[in-house]
């Protein structure tokens, strides 16, 4: 394979990296597949012709292909109904403008134009997802550009010379070079190996930059230039997990977290263990009632001025504590094995130390037992727990639940969403159904049911997020407008709609358990199995209008189960290795700011915390993590020599570079001297060789033109003389050694080279036949 060969498939191989980097970033199956395939198109159709205008298109449809390309990105960019994002839409106009340029390639500058494609596609990748698959194709991608880079010098002089060596060859051929052209390649004239070198050269430099880009991403602090343009180039990417807060409107892609976070085993109040993997059981941790829509987030209005719905109680040691509001939740009459009956006792263990405060437990709670001594704020208004403060690795408490309860007084009428097209959504889908929404006949629990049962037969569920417009209502996109999002857009829904007919509705988030483990009896919760649902206030006496409140999940059940349930299969095990890489990947790489902890953890787990080693250890890391977070709070703490180490760090490189060019000796320097005065170079000595032979075709009037490679105007001396054609064809590879091999020419060889320049004399003198 020849060095044309050798480009034009390196060449494509890097487009159809950056095109599968931005596809999977952006998700655009559809461009994916016109994009690979004209890459591939393009690369068996570059094998067979024998110039690259050959097959190259009219420049009025180029052009045209351009313009249209243009105006659909501009239109991209200023639809507001279509709503994406800036970079993405710029990616996709650089994939087009790709696939349009392999179709005009005439000369070795739209090559040159095609790898800087590549590169700004690549980096539109980074800028849409920062995702494990993502990274892995980057890195593929680096080390092929950068040889792809510097090939094309390569063949870009390679080009030059055959243009000079062949005047009626087609230009920009990529037929393999003719023997002229050959002798002409400066690396074939040395005699060293060219791919070895090259190799080299292109190894060095990605390991350079490896390299200084890991000294950079270790030691800059973070947040330098946040917001500089907007949100362009934010990263899009964030994992699912447990938040308190339920905001809505955020744009990017949810990833699976595979981090374990509890194990939890569920018994009767006799100690008779319960759950299974065909059953699901929801953990609520917090519950948001009311809807800010300026803020676009739910909210708890029991927390707010003038409201009294919390109280601190404090647990010492393993005391049992039991809330003032849990008599509401056990029935009143009954005999205690009856209660007992109800009762469902959850004892909760975290496998790491818990930074969250949120408790997590079935509803309803009325009473907790921790492990150490606690404080406990909780809610009077829907019983959520939390603590006020870490409480320290392995934190476990019991929590004993009712799953029946005497009716409760009904809760303050919501005042959200009672009128506008929320509220007319919420009144056609009762109307439509068998009774009308004031209907008699229709009780608090149809009425709910219809609402959730509607929101999963006509939305779908994704993992991608899609900002809405600006002063666009994130709940009513996902009802009007989108129609699909995740678990929160769903809650949200519900709840909207609820609210707006009058029936009390809350968000709650927490965690789904499904992974059951029958050896132990206990549920692993992960952070993937974070979720939100609803808690809705169903009426069961219309006289006086008590009730319960009772969970009600608006997501469907069969993406729920997908995406919840852990699998069996081969394809699941992959799956589930694959996103241990993806957390390892976002943990160790693309949350590098919480690294310091978990090395500190590192540390404390391996080595023994009672030792003076761990302790020093500890400390140190202590130090260093303080220090971090204080530089990236005030960059300007960072002295004034680290700030100016990269530049010193470039000059010394700098400096280097200059004096291993001169060679860094007077003996060295005086060897270059004597070698170039030999090659006729020196301005004070010039009596080489190459010189000679220079003077000697002046005095034939053979004179060398100076753009003409000395190799390349060896084939013009055939006509005149083939003898004196080989003679200054083998005083060219002299020079060519001497001047570009690196090394002394020895005695010997300049003797030889003299011998060259007599025998080309002598050539020139005989008479022309």
């Amino acid at each position: 394979m020849n060095l044309a060969n050798r480009f034009n498939f390196l060449l494509h191989i890097a487009l159809a990296l950056s095109v599968l980097a931005f596809v999977i970033a952006d998700d655009k199956p559809l461009l994916a597949l016109i994009a690979v395939s004209a890459t591939l198109a393009s690369w068996i159709l570059s094998r067979f012709r024998k110039s690259d205008a050959e097959l190259a298109l009219p420049r009025v449809a180029i052009n045209i292909m351009v313009l249209a390309a243009i105006i659909n990105a501009a239109v991209r960019a200023s639809g507001n109904t279509l709503n994406e994002e800036f970079v993405s839409t710029l990616g996709q106009f650089l994939v087009y403008v790709m696939v349009i340029k392999l179709a005009d390639r005439r000369a070795p500058r739209d090559d040159a134009q095609l790898v800087t494609l590549s590169v700004f596609i690549a980096i539109a990748s980074v800028l849409t997802s920062n995702s494990f698959i993502v990274g892995i194709v980057l890195m593929f991608f680096v080390p092929l550009v950068v040889a792809c880079a510097m090939m094309w010098q390569l063949r870009a002089g390679q080009v030059m010379l055959a243009v000079a060596a062949h005047e009626n060859a087609p230009a920009h051929s990529l037929s393999k070079p003719s023997p002229a052209a050959r002798s002409a390649d400066p690396t074939f004239a040395t005699g060293r190996n060219p791919r070895r070198a090259f190799v080299g050269v292109c190894l060095s430099s990605v390991i350079a930059a490896a390299a200084i880009a890991t000294a950079v991403f270790l030691f800059v602090p973070r947040g330098i230039g946040n917001n500089f343009l907007g949100r362009f180039g934010m990263a899009q990417q964030a994992q699912i997990g447990f938040r308190e807060s339920v905001r809505l409107g955020e744009s990017g892609f949810l990833s699976e977290n595979p981090t374990p976070v509890m194990d939890i085993r569920v018994t009767t109040a006799t100690g008779e263990a319960l759950g299974g993997q065909s059953e699901l059981l929801y953990f609520r941790g917090a519950s948001r009632d009311q809807y800010n829509a300026a803020e676009r987030v739910w909210e708890d209005s029991g927390t707010g001025p003038g409201h009294a719905g919390r109280n601190s109680d404090r647990v010492f040691g393993q005391n049992r504590w039991t809330p003032e509001w849990s008599t509401e939740f056990f029935p009143q009459s009954g005999s205690p094995s009856a209660r007992a009956a109800y009762s469902r006792l959850q004892k909760v263990t975290f496998r790491a130390e818990y930074m969250s405060g949120n408790m997590f437990c079935m509803w309803r709670p009325v009473s907790m037992t921790p492990d150490r001594e606690v404080q406990v704020t909780s809610s009077r208004t829907d019983g959520a727990m939390r603590l006020t403060s870490s409480p320290g690795p392995a934190f476990s408490y019991t929590v004993e639940s009712s799953t029946a309860d005497e009716l409760c007084r009904p809760p303050k009428p919501p005042t959200a969403f009672q009128s506008g097209p929320i509220h007319d959504l919420a009144t056609r889908i009762l109307v439509e159904t068998r009774s009308g929404a004031n209907s008699p006949a229709r009780t608090s629990r149809q009425s709910i049911t219809t609402l959730r049962d509607y929101l999963r037969a006509n939305y779908f569920y994704t993992l991608e997020m899609v900002a809405p417009a600006e002063g666009v209502d994130p709940i009513e996109f996902f009802l009007f407008d989108r129609k699909k999002g995740h678990c929160e857009y769903f809650a949200s829904a519900m709840a909207a709609l609820c609210q707006s007919v009058g029936i009390p509705c809350r968000v709650v988030t927490g965690y789904l358990a499904t992974e059951f483990n029958s050896l132990t009896g206990q549920y692993l919760v992960r952070e993937s199995n974070a979720h939100a649902w609803d808690e809705v206030f169903v009426t069961l006496d219309p006289e006086t209008g008590r009730g319960r409140w009772e969970t009600f999940d608006a997501s469907p059940p069969g993406e729920i189960e997908r995406i919840h349930r852990p699998e069996s299969s081969v394809l699941a095990r992959i799956r589930s290795w694959y996103e241990a890489l993806e957390f390892g990947w976002s943990n160790s790489v693309i949350g590098f700011d919480n690294s310091s902890i978990q090395r500190k953890r590192t540390v404390e787990a391996v080595l023994n915390e009672n030792s003076l080693l761990a302790a020093r250890i500890s400390s140190f890391v202590d130090r260093i993590a303080k220090w971090v977070k204080a530089v990236r709070a005030h960059p300007s703490l960072i002295p004034t020599w680290v700030r100016l180490s990269p530049l010193l760090l470039i000059a010394l490189v700098a400096c280097w570079l200059f004096l291993r060019r001169m060679r860094f000796g007077f003996g060295a320097q005086r060897d270059r001297n004597r070698a170039r005065a030999a090659l006729g170079l020196s301005p004070f000595r010039p009596s080489g060789y190459y010189a000679k032979a220079l003077r000697t075709l002046e005095k034939a009037g053979l004179a060398k033109p100076d753009h003409t490679p000395p190799a390349s105007f060896a084939t013009t001396l055939q006509a005149r003389s083939p003898e004196a054609a080989d003679a200054f064809l083998a005083i060219a590879h002299a020079f060519y050694r001497a001047r570009f091999s690196g090394r002394t020419i020895a005695p010997a060889e300049n003797a030889a080279a003299d011998d060259l320049v007599r025998r080309l004399q002598a050539a020139l003198k005989r008479p022309r036949s």
